[in-house]
């Protein structure tokens, strides 16, 4: 409870901050958003010591989603994209497909008004399978965050896996140009743009 209080705070903070900075996501067509996906957010929670980080980025000019997932500690058999608040369980609205021979998860997707309507409010999760855990191993909401240092380092790493995670890096990077130049996650200087 704490740990959404603090991060509810900083979220405001950080709006306001942007606002009157004169920033926000009006500058760019493009909005990021991301979550770490873990068992205790599975419905009911799975005792799990895998983790997941996972990065969307909405092209909102042409209405599309990316998305990657890179697994650690789990032996993922599926990942799904799913509409549905925190702590419920709705069907798989979308598949993502595996990279072979690596942890990296990809999807893009068109979506409609509704869907990113739906977005914005939260209302979007990503759970991972595997045979120990089918119905879910790991999930985590996606939220209006910018990836952490984390996040970016993880999908620098993993960029030459997939152009899809090199087309999120680039609109990342244009989404902190945007922002007056504001690095949160260094992402111009870590992809070396």
């Amino acid at each position: 409870m704490k740990n959404s209080f603090v991060r509810s705070f900083y979220i405001g903070f950080l709006s306001l901050l942007l606002t009157a900075c004169g920033g926000g996501h009006d500058d760019s067509p493009y909005v990021a958003f991301s979550t770490v996906l873990s068992g205790r957010e599975v419905v009911p929670p799975v005792a799990s010591n895998g983790f997941g980080s996972a990065v969307a980025t909405v092209d909102l000019d042409r209405m599309t989603l990316l998305a990657t997932v890179v697994v650690n500690g789990v032996a993922a058999t599926e990942a799904h994209l799913h509409i549905g608040r925190v702590g419920t369980v709705a069907p798989p609205s979308f598949g993502f497909s595996n990279v072979p021979g690596t942890t990296l998860w990809t999807l893009s997707i068109p979506l409609t008004r509704p869907q990113i309507d739906a977005l914005w409010d939260g209302d979007f999760y990503i759970d991972v399978h595997s045979p120990a855990a089918p119905a879910g191993e790991i999930r985590g909401q996606l939220l209006d965050y910018f990836p952490s240092f984390e996040q970016v380092e993880t999908l620098v790493r993993v960029r030459q896996q997939s152009p899809l995670a090199e087309e999120q890096l680039r609109q990342l990077r244009d989404i902190e140009e945007a922002e007056d130049g504001w690095g949160f996650s260094g992402v111009g200087l870590t992809v070396g743009f």
